[in-house]
């Protein structure tokens, strides 16, 4: 076996190779490798850029043995005599994380404690850290909202959308569903939430307030039996009894307190009796029209229908609600006076 490269087996029982090399003392590996020359080449590579301090990270090649990670992690080790498990090149009061060679980030060097334990990834256009088996936007760590948008919510104040040195992010709105307006010349604070299609909640004097007066919006509209999920802004340095106080006394619109869902449109209807079998546990209820309460039910996870439950309004203390086997266009009656019920103007709930 050749210097630096040993055996492998992998939980399949194939065989690879792994590399490592020592330097400093400091025992570093270099990844595994399908056969014993990779492998070798990879160690020869890690002691040719330990002992030539001519080669910089400009130097790198596709072709190279090495993954250009570990070129980050050896030089910076070479150069700087700090030894980081991610791509990270220290610099007196910054330093770079090499995502790839074409796209580096900088960051202060107060958060090198925290990136230098932590791998970065980009999925989507967003950067995250796998932090305590959770994915975080590297963005909450300066106070900005998942979704947020630069230019809009945060600004890159030198034009580097690499640069994420505190100096150069500047938060804008930092609240979900708040920003700022200008009225008469004064700076105030204009809520709104998507229902689908903004509403505006109200406008007001501070952010704090703005943005209590969204969660308040949250729970006036939970209460109207909107079923989105809405992200509530956490208020960060309010005791319980000041936020009770302001939201008590904030003003919301008349449009968010009168808002109902428009969840139900008319379908076509089939006859068609169907047996239902199975468990079956309504989920939520709506009136429609003061004629119908509808709930929107599963019957497998693996089925292709929807059941949907129609009651009357004051239904026979005997009388169980007509079922509606939904499956495309198509909807099969069942149940207690089947005809009756398809002669009705009957609704499908589109719940989301």
């Amino acid at each position: 076996m050749y210097k630096g490269v040993y055996q492998a087996k992998r939980k399949d029982g194939t065989i690879y190779y792994r590399a490592s090399i020592t330097y400093r003392r400091k025992h570093i590996s270099l990844g595994g490798f399908p056969t014993r020359e990779t492998a070798k080449a990879a160690y020869i590579e890690a002691g040719r850029l330990i002992n030539s301090f001519n080669i910089t990270l400009n130097n790198y090649e596709e072709t190279s043995p090495l993954p250009f990670e570990k070129w980050v992690i050896i030089i910076n080790f070479r150069d700087n005599g700090l030894y980081f498990g991610t791509p990270i090149y220290a610099r007196p009061k910054f330093f770079y994380y090499y995502l790839s060679p074409a796209l580096v980030l900088k960051f202060d060097i107060d958060d090198l404690f925290y990136f230098s334990s932590r791998k970065i990834m980009k999925r989507n256009g967003h950067l995250f850290v796998a932090d305590y088996g959770m994915q975080v936007n590297i963005l909450s760590r300066y106070g900005i909202r998942n979704f947020a948008v630069a230019g809009k919510d945060y600004l890159f104040l030198n034009g580097d959308t690499t640069d994420f040195r505190h100096e150069n992010i500047q938060l804008i709105n930092q609240y979900q569903g708040v920003f700022a307006v200008i009225v008469k010349g004064k700076k105030k604070y204009k809520a709104r939430i998507n229902l689908p299609g903004y509403y505006i909640i109200g406008t007001y004097a501070t952010e704090i307030d703005a943005a209590i007066a969204y969660n308040k919006a949250i729970d006036i509209l939970k209460k109207n039996g909107v079923q989105k999920n809405y992200t509530p802004n956490y208020i960060d340095g309010l005791s319980p009894s000041t936020y009770a106080d302001i939201y008590s006394q904030l003003k919301i619109s008349e449009k968010i307190m009168q808002y109902k869902p428009k969840n139900c449109k008319k379908v076509n209807c089939l006859k068609n009796n169907h047996a239902v079998t199975g468990n079956t546990l309504p989920l939520c209820t709506y009136i429609h029209k003061n004629k119908l309460c509808c709930g929107k039910i599963t019957f497998s996870q693996h089925s292709p229908y929807i059941f949907v439950l129609f009651y009357p309004l004051t239904p026979p203390a005997t009388s169980p609600p007509w079922i509606y086997l939904c499956s495309n266009r198509n909807i099969t009656i069942t149940g207690t006076d089947a005809s009756t019920a398809a002669a009705a103007n009957i609704v499908q709930c589109a719940l989301n």
